[in-house]
């Protein structure tokens, strides 16, 4: 069997089932509506929002997502800097 290939996002990502288990959370982050990420990230803990940064560089920048997917992954990440710059 081979082994598997581990990118260095993952390394740095802990998984909270939140996010992966939470279809509002991840659609409202994924929604490519700047109001509803900002929104969203302001319920957040720190470890949560760096976590889902975390998810979306890897979204953004790995081989397997759909492109549109990685089109609201790299909303959201500038929608989430922007948060966190205001």
């Amino acid at each position: 069997m081979p082994a598997l290939s581990i990118s260095p996002f993952q390394t740095m990502c802990r998984s909270p089932l939140f996010f992966s288990a939470d279809k509002n959370l991840s659609n409202a982050i994924l929604s490519q509506d700047e109001e509803k990420v900002k929104d969203t990230v302001k319920i957040l803990d720190q470890e949560a929002v760096e976590y889902i940064n975390c998810h979306l560089k890897i979204m953004v920048s790995e081989n397997g997502w759909h492109p549109a997917q990685q089109a609201s992954a790299a909303f959201a990440l500038q929608a989430i800097k922007t948060q966190i710059q205001d």
